[in-house]
């Protein structure tokens, strides 16, 4: 109820889209000037013209408004950060914007996203020096380093239109496979069809997400299905967890022997309510002992034997010292998006589908 109840308090934002409603002077200025002219009104959450504190300024309809030398910022985010990128873009470049729809709409059309309609008002840089970089790649390497270079492109350099590139070079990209193709057939006649181009979508997506990069089904492309995996693969954040697992195996069969009377009731008691559907047995472990008596050893071997079963470990810590002790380990703060300054209204920022 309290996430509700705080999901419909004004923002800071929302607030200044209804500013418009008793005040055109807001259709003049974007939204990290309105420190400038406004002040937040705490109590009934809603912007408020300044009275004092600067230079009064005289307007066209006859009334006036303070100018004040308070700067306003708007925090910054990364590209991967997708929508919240692109409505950060529209807010630095859209005077007096009425509302989120208000935002996606250009020359009276309304985008399906944030990113459309940056792309239509021209404020994404064009993708011309990387169509350049894989036009020179195509022409002087082969189809393996074509391919590497989109990798790179779709992990780093955060293309406008990454369908583009991808329709103008599925073709050179497959080229070493449709040669071969028509080597083992012994038809030259041999085209590229939809079901390679789909494969390979496939094969991309899996290098770029072993690269720590976005899915490409998160960035507009379409996979079929039949090429999704039954274990989410597709799911970069489920991925990472699955990955390794040849490895994990080798560390739990080196590990497992190597634990000493206590460690091993700590691990078979564990692992124990982790397979066995018994409502009495419990969940949550404590485990105390003193520095140099092999609790990381037995958390992470652990780890490793769940991983090696197939199935998903997540490792947090409260702090960045005690999670470099973990294998694959973060802080609780980086894993569940929780928020560093904590208030009555604060939730953990997961995106959808994560």
């Amino acid at each position: 109820e309290t996430v509700m109840a705080n999901a419909n308090r004004p923002t800071k934002l929302t607030a200044f889209f209804a500013v418009w409603h008793a005040d055109n002077f807001d259709q003049t200025i974007f939204y990290y000037q309105v420190p400038e002219y406004y002040t937040w009104n705490v109590t009934n959450k809603m912007w408020c013209r300044r009275k004092r504190g600067g230079q009064r300024i005289q307007l066209r309809d006859g009334t006036s408004v303070v100018h004040s030398t308070t700067i306003g910022r708007i925090y910054n985010v990364s590209p991967t950060a997708d929508d919240l990128y692109y409505l950060r873009l529209l807010l630095v470049n859209v005077k007096g914007p009425r509302s989120f729809l208000h935002l996606k709409t250009f020359n009276g059309i309304a985008s399906a996203s944030f990113k459309d309609c940056c792309q239509r008002r021209g404020l994404l840089d064009n993708d011309d020096h990387l169509h350049s970089a894989m036009l020179e790649i195509k022409d002087t390497c082969n189809a393996s380093c074509l391919r590497n270079l989109f990798v790179t492109i779709m992990t780093s350099c955060f293309p406008g239109n990454p369908l583009y590139l991808w329709s103008e070079f599925v073709n050179d990209m497959l080229e070493d496979d449709i040669y071969e193709a028509r080597i083992n057939a012994n038809d030259h006649t041999l085209q590229i069809t939809d079901e390679m181009r789909h494969s390979l979508l496939y094969k991309m997506n899996e290098a770029i997400i072993n690269s720590g990069g976005r899915p490409l089904t998160e960035q507009g492309f379409v996979i079929p299905e039949r090429y999704n995996r039954a274990d989410n693969r597709g799911n970069i954040y489920i991925m990472r967890e699955l990955q390794d697992r040849e490895e994990e195996t080798a560390i739990a069969s080196t590990q497992i022997p190597m634990l000493n009377a206590d460690q091993k009731e700590a691990f078979d008691a564990i692992l124990r309510s982790l397979t066995t559907a018994d409502d009495n047995l419990p969940t949550m472990f404590f485990i105390h002992a003193g520095a140099g008596t092999g609790k990381s050893f037995l958390l992470n071997t652990i780890l490793a034997h769940v991983r090696s079963q197939g199935q998903i470990a997540i490792a947090t810590a409260s702090s960045g010292t005690a999670s470099i002790l973990l294998r694959k380990g973060r802080t609780a703060h980086s894993t569940f998006k929780i928020p560093l300054l904590i208030t009555s209204s604060s939730t953990c920022s997961i995106a959808r589908g994560n």
